[in-house]
């Protein structure tokens, strides 16, 4: 049981897991998926770095 997010990018229409999630309350949603999004993703190997995806 982790305490965890579940993403979903409908541009790709694959799921993400994250714990580290940002709302943002004091918008509203236009109903588009048009805009740039940028996650950070910290991946648990020694051997990679954080990765930045960016999606637009």
């Amino acid at each position: 049981n982790t305490k965890s997010y579940k993403l979903f990018n409908p541009v790709t229409r694959k799921f993400i897991i994250s714990r580290d999630v940002q709302f943002v309350e004091n918008e509203a949603w236009d109903g588009s998926i048009n805009k740039i999004v940028s996650v950070t993703l910290t991946i648990p190997h020694d051997d990679m770095a954080d990765e930045t995806i960016e999606q637009q």
